[in-house]
């Protein structure tokens, strides 16, 4: 759905126009009905996933894309994103906490951005993980976290609350923007 749709009441009655229209900008996610093909909820949390581990991904880009265009409710979205993002973190998680217990402390752990978040979290706790969804530190607070035996329900808990809290916000910006 163009931005303008939105002014009009929204899809257009030929959703082969609307898929023709995604198609040409270069942002065809779906093989069918964008309201009913779940490969484009399967490559959110799949974006969402890789952008909450040791690797980039542009999980924002691909949410506001598809909030936008309405490929599907907005609920859902922010399900499917929030959970995947979720995953990627206590994953981050899960690789400090194994590391710990399998090698002590290895070098890669020295840099300094590793060191930074090793203070927060034994100075804060757990509720530094609210802050998981920050570029740049969110990854290794969560593999902090980790290293520091922080418990997995809480860790869960916070790393779920602050993704949500983002997504949600870039969501509710989306939406301002187009209406």
């Amino acid at each position: 759905m163009r931005v303008s749709d939105h002014a009009s009441g929204g899809l257009n009655n030929n959703n082969d126009e609307h898929l023709q229209y995604v198609a040409a900008s270069g942002r065809f996610f779906f093989h069918g009905d964008p309201m009913t093909d779940n490969a484009g909820l399967l490559g959110l949390f799949g974006s969402a996933l890789l952008s909450s581990t040791l690797f980039p991904g542009g999980s924002e880009a691909v949410l506001v894309w598809m909030a936008v265009h309405a490929t599907h409710p907005v609920w859902l979205l922010w399900l499917v994103a929030t959970a995947g993002n979720t995953l990627g973190g206590i994953s981050t998680w899960w690789v400090g906490h194994w590391v710990a217990r399998r090698w002590g402390q290895p070098q890669w752990l020295q840099a300094p951005r590793y060191q930074q978040a090793l203070q927060r979290v034994s100075r804060w706790g757990g509720v530094t993980l609210l802050l998981s969804w920050l570029p740049v530190i969110g990854d290794p607070l969560c593999l902090a976290a980790g290293w520091l035996q922080v418990r997995w329900l809480p860790a869960l808990l916070f790393i779920l609350a602050g993704k949500g809290l983002r997504y949600a916000a870039l969501l509710a910006a989306s939406a301002a923007l187009v209406h």
